[in-house]
């Protein structure tokens, strides 16, 4: 079983891609430069579902719930791209798990409250340091799929 871990953003999405012993098969970064959050999505999830459509492996997606700010554009923009991942991946039949960033980050780096540093300084001693590692959603992304491989009763290294 693979595990998909997916951060969403207000015009982009991250996703990564590991095996059950952690390796870091894959990753996809969608970004679009549309003004409006609803074409961004839409195009955001036209890319996505065309390399998940490629994927034949079974796995199981976790995205993180879309975190309402106080800025309403970004929240709705946010929750957008996160609605249509969603929907892309239950029309291939991808099993979800929605889950809050302050569990994954608990389960994963240790507390809840836990900085962008310190998830990264946290990816890095997983996969260590290269290009893909400094980016801070791609980071997020392999946490959420590291969180997906402890429910199922993997152990992460310290």
């Amino acid at each position: 079983m693979n595990y998909l871990g997916i951060d969403c953003g207000m015009r982009k999405l991250h996703c990564v891609l590991l095996d059950e012993n952690r390796q870091w098969l894959k990753h996809f970064i969608y970004t679009s430069k549309e003004k409006e959050s609803l074409d961004a999505s839409f195009l955001i999830a036209h890319n996505f579902q065309k390399d998940m459509e490629k994927l034949k492996t079974p796995m199981l997606a976790l995205i993180e719930t879309p975190i309402y700010l106080q800025n309403a554009h970004t929240s709705f923009g946010i929750a957008a791209v996160a609605f249509k991942a969603e929907l892309v991946l239950q029309q291939l039949y991808v099993p979800i798990l929605r889950v809050d960033n302050k569990r994954w980050k608990k389960w994963v780096v240790g507390k809840g409250n836990c900085t962008k540093l310190e998830i990264k300084e946290f990816v890095e001693k997983q996969w260590g340091e290269n290009k893909e590692t400094s980016i801070q959603d791609l980071c997020d992304a392999a946490c959420l799929a590291l969180y997906g491989i402890k429910l199922r009763g993997g152990q992460i290294k310290p």
